[in-house]
């Protein structure tokens, strides 16, 4: 259970990183 919990938070981050990227590049 720690292993999955653990990969769906790893999960959400890379999803918030890419998203402030994609933001952060159109922006720019």
């Amino acid at each position: 259970a720690v292993a999955v919990s653990n990969l769906g938070k790893w999960k959400t981050a890379t999803q918030m990183i890419a998203l402030t990227i994609l933001l952060a590049g159109r922006d720019s």
